[in-house]
């Protein structure tokens, strides 16, 4: 059940992740994921905002391609959720923490992940560790 039923979905699902896992080196570096900060603007960089238009671009075609072929759409990118949320969800941290601007697909896609309650379990657990990565506290 963590891959969509329908096998060109979990395909696609499998190849996105995939590259999630493997790639957007620059978005990762410049914007490191920080659940409990907000810095907005900062780390945009033209390598960074190529990333961002990826990935986004990556968001709304499976939501055009697959959301609405799905049995249930709960807002996920495959319509109900899966692996391939949970490996975009440190990004859609990442577009709060640093207030990246999104088209207004991409934005209820993020709202949609990190008001999973998994997520929300997740990040209120961030916001209460004790300790701190100084290298991820940007000035």
């Amino acid at each position: 059940g963590l891959w969509p039923a329908a096998p060109a979905a979990r395909a696609h699902a499998r190849s996105i992740s995939a590259e999630m896992h493997a790639g957007f080196v620059d978005l990762r570096n410049s914007m490191p994921m920080n659940i409990r900060a907000s810095y907005p603007g900062k780390g945009m960089t033209p390598a960074v905002r190529a990333d961002i238009e990826r990935i986004t671009g990556l968001w709304r075609d499976c939501r055009k391609r697959f959301a609405g072929a799905a049995a249930k759409d709960e807002g996920f990118l495959f319509g109900a959720i899966s692996a391939a949320d949970a490996m975009y969800a440190p990004v859609a941290t990442r577009f709060r923490t640093y207030g990246v601007q999104l088209d207004s697909d991409s934005d209820n896609y993020c709202t949609a992940v990190l008001g999973h309650p998994a997520m929300k379990e997740w990040a209120d657990a961030a916001k209460n560790e004790p300790w701190l990565i100084a290298a991820y506290e940007l000035q």
